[in-house]
């Protein structure tokens, strides 16, 4: 997400280059009152998941089969 990396349960990462971007924080996205993510295909499954534990989205735009592949997985 816009270059702030998370972990597969929505743990923001410690990494240096985090403290170099300009953009909104993880930790702001999760205070924030609501918060729209855009992401499809097999290969966002897992960032997307991540986002949602991690609370950095409220609501996803995606396609039928990255919804599907959401729902159906464990």
């Amino acid at each position: 997400m816009h270059g702030e990396y998370f972990n597969s349960v929505g743990e923001p990462l410690e990494l240096e280059h985090h403290h170099r971007l300009i953009s909104i924080r993880l930790e702001t996205l999760r205070k924030m009152k609501h918060v729209v993510g855009v992401a499809g295909g097999a290969d966002k499954i897992e960032a997307i998941q991540a986002a949602l534990k991690g609370g950095f989205i409220h609501s996803l735009i995606t396609d039928e089969k990255t919804a599907w592949a959401l729902l159906t997985s464990s």
